[in-house]
């Protein structure tokens, strides 16, 4: 379950941080990794009490988390998979619900910082790849949360490709489809894109060939109807890279554990 704001009240986009801005509740729900994945890992469930409402930082990942809060933390991509699917759920039932990233009532473009990162392995090239039966690259990556390593997968090249197959230990994408967004709208007129090409740039913090997994929002694009919904999740940058228009969102409560 999900609670959100009632639609009645102040909308306000990137305010500044208050604990009463953790107004969302969330039951995350247990997962277990893809039967194809080549190592298994479980994640119990657990309650998440999040903001639905962001806070633009205009800065880069290790200058954002200086923006938050004793006892709170950046959210993780597999509960910006959740939230997001908690959304569309309720837009799917004639329900409307704000959310920064994934529900607004006009134009926006929102990106966020999650708590999420991927790291080459030691002794692994960045391009060194295997390609599966349908001929697409996959990539050997370890799942950062935070600055802990706690698992690894196998992400496919892509090029803003639609999603096909997730991940739900940790919220990243296992499969895409190599066509255009625009073919693969949902009845909802939304549909999720993935960015993920190999890097061989070292992050300016940790010293490793991290990169961060960023996830955005985006209404009104050019061409489409107005309540086409487009969202990104994006692994092309490392977690030094600074950008004006990066925001987070602050959770509490601590790390869930990976088995």
């Amino acid at each position: 379950m999900v609670h959100f704001m009632d639609q009645g009240e102040e909308d306000v986009t990137h305010t500044p941080y208050r604990a009463t801005e953790l107004q969302g509740h969330l039951e995350i729900p247990a997962a277990s990794s893809p039967a194809q994945a080549s190592v298994r890992y479980d994640r119990p469930g657990y309650h998440l009490v999040f903001s639905p409402r962001t806070r633009q930082t205009s800065s880069d990942y290790y200058s954002s988390l200086s923006d938050l809060e004793k006892s709170t933390r950046l959210s993780l991509a597999a509960e910006e998979l959740f939230l997001q699917r908690q959304v569309e759920a309720a837009l799917r039932e004639g329900r409307t619900m704000h959310d920064d990233v994934y529900a607004r009532e006009r134009a926006w473009r929102t990106t966020i910082w999650t708590g999420t990162g991927l790291r080459v392995p030691r002794g692994h090239s960045p391009i060194a790849y295997e390609v599966d039966g349908k001929g697409t690259h996959r990539y050997r990556r370890i799942v950062l949360h935070g600055d802990e390593e706690v698992g690894e997968v196998s992400v496919p090249e892509s090029h803003g490709y639609p999603v096909a197959a997730w991940d739900d230990v940790f919220g990243i994408p296992t499969d895409v489809i190599p066509v255009s967004w625009e073919q693969a709208l949902s009845p909802l007129g939304r549909t999720t894109i993935l960015y993920f090409t190999p890097r061989d740039e070292k992050d300016g913090v940790s010293g490793q060939l991290d990169v961060a997994l960023v996830r955005w929002g985006q209404s009104h694009l050019f061409g489409q109807n107005e309540d086409t919904v487009l969202i990104g999740v994006d692994a092309r940058h490392p977690r030094s890279y600074a950008n004006h228009d990066f925001s987070i969102r602050p959770v509490a409560g601590p790390l869930p554990p990976i088995l």
